[in-house]
């Protein structure tokens, strides 16, 4: 989003609406870390004193006790030993405290080696270990480890510590199919230019027991040592675990999903945009990663950023980084933000579906082609659809016959007067028209419908600027009912009919009597981190009365706008969509960003039915 427009447009709609009011613009955590574990400081159980672990091998149950390590730093290996009394037919590990937690069992099950992960902030993880006999009775054990944070290394500001090893940069899969997915890693290069070959592993468990699909790739300076390959041969609708091996170096554990095939009851996607490392803390990727109900998560661009907000400098390095403006740097912006351990955890918890904003690549030209080649080294997508020409990020994805995801791109292919151009358009009537799915998901960069606000104030990178491409559109999607646009840009939470020209004087929308002239529904999720309403009228600390006048403007950008269902101008997180063939349940999901925070918080909880084409009002 023009980094100048929020802030007038905050600024003129409190002046605009609220002038009796006055026009103020005033203003109105992490534990300390533990030390090093002592080899000698040790626990046996995480049971109150002087009571036995669970089971009890008299009793016809086998009696567990762990034994290992109670403290640990980031990248430390750190033994759990059990003695099992009593017959066990079966012994089984889990881990606790964070997704993912990357561990390799002994070939006895009797020993588990963890690798303590990076955090910033103090974290405790519970190792526990089930056994259970032939007659199916069980006990088990659990052990605490506290990991002390990893302190930012050098260039890096507050929350950001890269990760262990030869892959400090994580693991990521992309855009699911049926029968396949992206997988991706970078690799750190004893030499500059020396190539490294890695292994990649896909299983149908975490251990690593059931491999169903592998291979050989190798990580060239070409592509600054990442590698995207894909893992095909998969089974649709189902869960993988992945990692990528180099010697005796094992990147960190990956999940992923194919996308389902054929009949399909639920299809589950998250949606965000506008992700600032500078203007908060990644805590909504945090939360994020720690899901296991998605199929896949939609970032609709400004996945990264090219500059730091004077008025969002919330975590910012000292010496600030430089604004890319060549490849080396554009690769050094990425792997900057791949330090922040919440945004590698996201990454690895989910497969990604991306589309690139104007922060993300420049639009310059000759340049944007080799800040794509960049961003596609960075973030798994599919070879783009015009073969050859990586600026084309335009695509789309089926999950079964429940939903066609689409994604267009309206930034690199307009015109001067259309947002699309002329090849995506052929490309995008082909693909709607021969939708099969009861959904039509399309996610682009740009709120697609009006905002009015008072004073003209419009973007004109939006599709407020294009009213005939828009028109275009919603008559293309009016051949068809149960369309759904995900957007972002807009820094906040906008819920909208999709109607052309709702607040035309003479022929005003009325949700109430107007239902057949929309022609689907629009979410905006709000941003990741990137500044909103309360960040730019009082550096994200309102005063009450602050409060007060964005709770007005909240309400009157709905009254001005009678196609807005929902507005929410000051929280930031993602939303989650919960799609049958019944209806779309989408919810917003907020956290803080201007600390460290596990908290998160339901928001709205909105529905659109199948074949109603507009959001359900509260009443």
């Amino acid at each position: 989003m023009n980094r100048h427009l929020l802030r007038s447009l905050a600024t003129a709609s409190v002046c605009l609406l609220l002038l009796t009011l006055g026009c103020d613009s005033g203003g109105g955590a992490s534990s300390e870390g533990a030390a090093d574990a002592d080899p000698q400081d040790t626990a046996t159980s995480d049971a109150p004193e002087g009571d036995a672990p669970e089971g009890d091998a008299s009793s016809g149950g086998p009696r567990v006790t762990l034994s290992g390590p109670s403290e640990a730093s980031g990248c430390d290996a750190v033994t759990v030993t059990a003695s099992v009394e009593g017959d066990a037919a079966s012994l089984d590990w889990s881990l606790e405290g964070l997704p993912l937690i990357a561990a390799e069992r002994g070939d006895d099950g009797l020993t588990l080696v963890i690798e303590a992960p990076v955090v910033t902030t103090e974290t405790t993880l519970t190792a526990r270990l089930t056994a259970t006999d032939a007659q199916g009775a069980e006990g088990s054990d659990a052990i605490t480890l506290i990991v002390a944070p990893t302190a930012p290394g050098e260039g890096l500001s507050e929350g950001m510590a890269a990760g262990c090893g030869p892959f400090p940069h994580g693991v990521a899969s992309g855009d699911p199919e049926g029968d396949s997915v992206l997988l991706w890693t970078r690799v750190t290069s004893p030499g500059d230019a020396a190539a490294v070959e890695l292994r990649w592993v896909v299983a149908a468990d975490r251990w690593f027991e059931q491999i169903v699909s592998e291979g050989i790739v190798s990580a060239t300076a070409e592509r600054d040592h990442t590698v995207t390959v894909e893992a095909g041969g998969l089974t649709p609708g189902t869960t993988y675990y992945y990692r990528f091996e180099s010697g005796e170096a094992r990147s960190p554990l990956g999940r992923t999903r194919t996308a389902p095939a054929g009949p399909t009851e639920r299809v589950r996607l998250a949606s965000m945009s506008c992700s600032s490392i500078f203007s908060g803390y990644f805590n909504a990727y945090g939360r994020l990663a720690e899901r296991d109900d998605l199929d896949a998560v939609v970032h609709l661009g400004d996945y990264l950023y090219d500059f730091v907000d004077e008025n969002e400098r919330v975590r910012v390095p000292t010496p600030e980084p430089p604004d890319p403006d060549s490849q080396a740097l554009w690769r050094a912006r990425h792997r900057y933000y791949l330090s922040d351990p919440d945004l590698r955890r996201a990454r690895a918890a989910h497969p990604w579906v991306v589309i690139w904003d104007n922060h993300d690549v420049d639009d310059d030209g000759d340049r944007t082609q080799r800040v794509a080649e960049v961003f596609r080294e960075y973030v798994p997508m599919r070879p783009p659809v015009v073969e050859g020409d990586p600026r084309v990020a335009y695509r789309a994805l089926r999950f079964g016959d429940l939903v066609d995801l689409i994604l267009i791109d309206a930034l690199l292919h307009r015109t001067e007067d259309d947002i699309l151009g002329p090849a995506q358009w052929s490309w995008l009537t082909a693909r709607l028209r021969g939708a099969p799915t009861a959904w039509r998901v399309i996610g682009n960069q740009k709120l697609v419908s009006t905002l009015f606000v008072p004073g003209g104030l419009l973007d004109p990178g939006n599709w407020d600027d294009y009213p005939q491409t828009r028109a275009r559109l919603f008559e293309l999607l009016g051949e068809a009912d149960d369309n759904l646009i995900l957007s972002g840009d807009l820094h906040f939470t906008i819920a909208a009919d999709l109607v052309d020209r709702p607040t035309d004087p003479m022929d005003l929308y009325d949700p109430a009597t107007d239902a057949e002239r929309s022609v689907g529904v629009e979410l905006l999720a709000t941003s990741i981190s990137r500044g909103n309403f309360d960040e730019q009228l009082c550096s994200g600390r309102c005063d009450e009365g602050n409060l007060n006048i964005i709770t007005v403007v909240q309400q009157e950008l709905a009254v001005v706008n009678p196609h807005i269902a929902a507005a929410e101008l000051i929280e930031h997180g993602y939303g989650v969509l919960d799609i049958t063939a019944e209806r779309v349940t989408a919810e917003l999901w907020y956290s803080p960003i201007r600390e460290p925070s596990r908290d998160e918080r339901l928001g709205a909880t909105l529905v659109v039915e199948r074949g109603a084409n507009q959001w359900t009002r509260s009443q």
